[in-house]
């Protein structure tokens, strides 16, 4: 019998709310909620002020699903998922349900592993589960470098452009990940430009103190939208960004963990994910 991954979530949820402990973790640390923005944390708070039943869930990304007076936990907590799965691909993942924090977060940082995937089966796409196109680009030491070179790392992919203010706004916490990550050699960030030239891109991130990898698209002019691939073809940047900026996070195969759109909060957030899929215990300091 096929049984949704949701309502697995869902009855795991029941049994940690069943069995946990009274001050096994904070209901009203609002920040101690993943990856939520601003704008989310104001409708956590609005669940801590609601009635009971209530429950939150979360996904990554920032995804968020609410249900309030609901009849029973169980039925806040479906409520919940389900409203929260309506906004995003990703695996949604019960938070808090009444009084209690039943948040497993083991099986959020397992939640990114997209399985073994046959290397020569796997369809070239940006969706999960999905190869990625393999871009030619050449590497902030000079070198010509594909996306398939990479193969054995976990990729983060990263689509921007110095004149992209979301792109701006967004580089202080990408910076922050990318330097508590740094010694996983299993790990590597590929930041691309995107409509304009690499060297306009790394005059302005100079100037701004970042040290991030900034790998070449080669696009030679202002608004140049073609990325070449490694067969020598080209694809429209919006085919793989529809907006900027946009991340993927790459499996070690090259599959696409996850993707997201838009400027990402708290990118801190994230690092025992990517650990995760590099094969590191979630806060290791390993370098192999």
């Amino acid at each position: 019998m096929k049984v949704n991954g949701w309502k697995v979530a869902l009855w795991g949820a029941l049994a940690v709310f069943a069995n946990l402990p009274a001050g096994a973790a904070d209901l009203g640390d609002i920040g101690a909620v993943p990856q939520l923005d601003r704008a989310a944390q104001a409708r956590y708070s609005a669940f801590l002020e609601a009635r009971q039943h209530r429950a939150f869930a979360i996904a990554p990304g920032g995804t968020w699903g609410m249900a309030i007076e609901q009849p029973t936990a169980a039925a806040a907590i479906a409520a919940a998922m389900q409203s929260c799965r309506k906004e995003t691909t990703q695996p949604c993942h019960p938070y808090a349900v009444d009084d209690r924090v039943v948040f497993d977060q083991e099986g959020w940082v397992a939640s990114w592993q997209t399985g073994p995937v046959p290397s020569r089966k796997a369809p070239i796409g940006i969706e999960k589960g999905q190869r990625f196109p393999n871009l030619a680009l050449t590497s902030p030491s000079g070198q010509p470098v594909t996306l398939a070179d990479l193969k054995g790392q976990v990729v983060v992919l990263h689509f921007w452009g110095s004149w992209c203010s979301f792109c701006q706004k967004e580089l202080p916490d990408l910076q922050q990940l990318y330097q508590s990550l740094a010694p996983l050699r299993r790990v590597a960030f590929v930041l691309v430009q995107t409509r304009e030239p690499i060297e306009a891109s790394r005059r302005w991130a100079e100037r701004q103190g970042y040290s991030l990898p900034l790998y070449d698209s080669g696009i030679a002019q202002r608004g140049g939208s073609k990325l070449r691939l490694a067969d020598g073809t080209f694809v429209e940047d919006r085919s793989v960004a529809d907006q900027f900026p946009t991340t993927y996070v790459l499996d070690r195969d090259g599959i696409v963990a996850f993707d997201h759109p838009g400027l990402v909060a708290r990118w801190l957030d994230y690092a025992a994910l990517i650990r995760h899929l590099a094969g590191f215990p979630a806060e290791t300091a390993s370098t192999y």
